[in-house]
């Protein structure tokens, strides 16, 4: 994966990405992330620099057999290594589906509702939102005065009185750039990006056999 340069002042910023490939749900089987981090910097003059570290942390739920009712959450801590603080930017890179088994039931379900395949993403419903690290890493709940939740209509919840609902996977829009927490200089706080899901109670057996993975972004900006 490239990196990604910042020129501010003359001054040539590190960049960092770090992707999420995972961070799935599946009701056959499960699948789990890993991370890269690359840097690069071309200027012989000193610098400061933007990286954002995910360490060795996996985001996923690797779940066998679920079913409707199921439900279940994952977490990644992610830090500012740099020396530059910055603005995290989360996006949603790529969703997809995979028919991993294909039962009659579900084949049904498919044609009684006159559709060649309805993916798992069509039913699965997730909620995803950034909070400040803490302690208690892992067990998290959308707070809207301090928290940036992702929302289906590619807009971020945040602030007094601001909603963060589930949505359906493939309502979420295709690689939007949800503006999140800012990292301070020198001494940032670690910040956790959490992912809460459930498969409802009425969902079908169309989506039996399924697998969705949702790919993630994670992007430091000089802020």
């Amino acid at each position: 994966m490239s990196a990604t340069q910042y020129n501010l002042d003359r001054r040539q910023l590190l960049g960092a990405l770090a992707a999420i490939g995972g961070g799935s749900a599946a009701i056959s089987a499960g699948t789990y992330a890993t991370f890269s981090d690359t840097e690069s910097s071309s200027d012989s003059i000193e610098t400061d620099s933007i990286v954002l570290d995910t360490g060795s942390q996996t985001l996923s739920f690797t779940t066998n057999d679920i079913e409707p009712g199921a439900s279940g959450s994952s977490s990644v801590v992610l830090e500012s290594a740099g020396t530059a603080g910055g603005r995290l930017d989360v996006s949603i890179a790529n969703v997809s589906n995979t028919d991993e088994v294909s039962t009659k039931p579900e084949e049904d379900a498919e044609a009684e509702a006159d559709e060649d395949s309805i993916p798992l993403a069509d039913q699965l419903e997730v909620k995803m939102w950034v909070e400040e690290a803490s302690p208690d890493s892992g067990e998290g709940q959308f707070d809207d005065t301090s928290d940036y939740g992702l929302k289906e209509d590619g807009t971020v919840a945040h602030g007094d009185g601001a909603t963060l609902n589930f949505a359906d996977v493939s309502d979420f829009p295709s690689q939007p750039t949800y503006q999140t927490m800012t990292f301070a200089d020198d001494s940032p706080t670690d910040k956790e990006f959490f992912v809460e899901w459930k498969l409802p109670q009425d969902a079908t057996n169309a989506v039996q056999g399924d697998k969705t993975t949702i790919d993630f972004d994670f992007t430091l900006n000089q802020a």
